[in-house]
């Protein structure tokens, strides 16, 4: 300790939430990310700032290698396997997580898909080609996402909530982490400016596949993924309350279900 995960559901803004706590860190370790695996004299396997599953022994090994008083944070979509909630669940190792529409998780693939064929090559969304490829993704990282957000200790952090009080986010992602010193710092960094350089913070927007996908597409993935969207509602509703914001969530959800229910019925 202090040993930091940073997860979220895929494409919910979990970059932006993980770029808060690396530059948090680096505020209070004093020196640059880029600078973490060599003063901590991190192997390879140990160094990389994203790890698809962490495990207690990686964990483990992170921890032998902090100095007294350092920190650092690992980015991950991974599952919450057993040895990694008990140690959230006694605050020896501390999490946080996003979750989002996954309509617009859809989107956002796409876009990631478009972006990395663009670049060339094998890259990780080269393979999203179309609505329903970004279906099949979205459906298997809800699996790993649920318990996340479902589990005590661990810092809620909607969607909603990014797109309408960002300098709320960093505070809390901040004070969660023991690191509240670094709020303004890490704020004045993320300022409107600045959120385009974010790697795979694409647009910022809520509810974008009422504009993005076709009516029809907007259809089957409400449909298919039904279930996943009334749990998201359900846990964005609970925490934009507890954040202070239950008027945005109204606001932003009721013009979702209106503008939803033209498209739907459009499309039948």
């Amino acid at each position: 300790m202090p040993l930091i995960l940073a997860h979220g559901q895929p494409k919910s803004g979990s970059t932006f939430l993980f770029e808060i706590a690396k530059w948090a860190v680096a505020h209070a370790n004093g020196f640059p990310p880029g600078e973490f695996a060599e003063k901590f004299s991190l192997e390879p396997r140990l160094a990389q700032l994203y790890i698809e599953q962490p495990t207690a022994d990686i964990v483990d090994a992170i921890e032998e290698r902090l100095p007294e008083g350092k920190y650092y944070v690992i980015k991950t979509h991974g599952t919450l396997n057993p040895a990694i909630r008990a140690r959230i669940l006694n605050r020896t190792l501390l999490a946080f997580t996003s979750f989002r529409d996954p309509r617009d998780c859809i989107v956002s693939l796409l876009d990631a898909g478009m972006r990395d064929r663009a670049m060339g090559g094998e890259r990780g969304f080269s393979r999203v080609l179309s609505v329903k490829d970004a279906l099949k993704r979205t459906k298997f990282a809800w699996k790993n996402a649920r318990d996340w957000a479902n589990c005590k200790e661990i810092l809620k952090i909607p969607y909603y909530l990014t797109v309408t009080d960002r300098d709320l986010v960093v505070t809390l992602i901040c004070e969660h982490i023991g690191l509240g010193m670094a709020a303004n710092a890490v704020q004045a960094k993320f300022k409107l400016e600045q959120i385009k350089k974010i790697s795979q913070f694409n647009v910022g927007v809520a509810d974008r596949f009422l504009d993005a996908l076709s009516p029809a597409d907007v259809a089957k993935a409400t449909l298919a993924l039904e279930n996943q969207i009334r749990k998201v509602d359900q846990l964005t509703e609970r925490w934009m309350t507890e954040f202070g914001h239950r008027a945005a969530y109204e606001l932003i959800h009721t013009r979702r279900e209106e503008r939803l229910a033209r498209i739907l019925n459009f499309a039948t």
